[in-house]
């Protein structure tokens, strides 16, 4: 599988998340925007050989792509809204105001990841 393989992937599970909440399936939703955020960070963590193979890795890569964000506080608090999303899909703790606005600031934070995925052919 390829770093490209993987930004596909991502944007698949995000297309996912959005056929789920259009169908009133909140929990289901939740998991895949939690699953979509840790693709585009794992993405990245591979083009720049990054380890990536636990939810440990994907947080550590999280805090190093906040620091390099120069808004590292913003980016910080986007991932954390992915780890919500991660609680949401168990706990059923978010309201549907709240999904629809932390879908939309966690959509912009995993297309921002995915522009730093290079083509193939394109390496940074």
């Amino acid at each position: 599988m390829t770093i490209q393989d993987d930004a596909r992937d991502t944007t698949d599970l995000l297309s996912a998340a959005d056929r789920k909440f259009a169908e009133g399936k909140r929990l289901e939703g939740s998991g895949l925007m939690w699953k979509a955020t840790k693709q585009a960070i794992i993405s990245v963590a591979l083009q720049r050989n990054w380890p990536c193979a636990s939810d440990e890795d994907v947080g550590a890569s999280a805090r190093l792509l906040a620091q390099e964000h120069g808004d590292g506080h913003e980016f910080l608090a986007k991932f954390g809204i992915a780890e919500t999303f991660q609680y949401n899909a168990s706990a059923d703790v978010l309201e549907d105001d709240d999904i629809e606005i932390c879908r939309e600031l966690l959509t912009g934070l995993i297309l921002q990841l995915l522009q730093q995925v290079a083509p193939p052919g394109n390496p940074e």
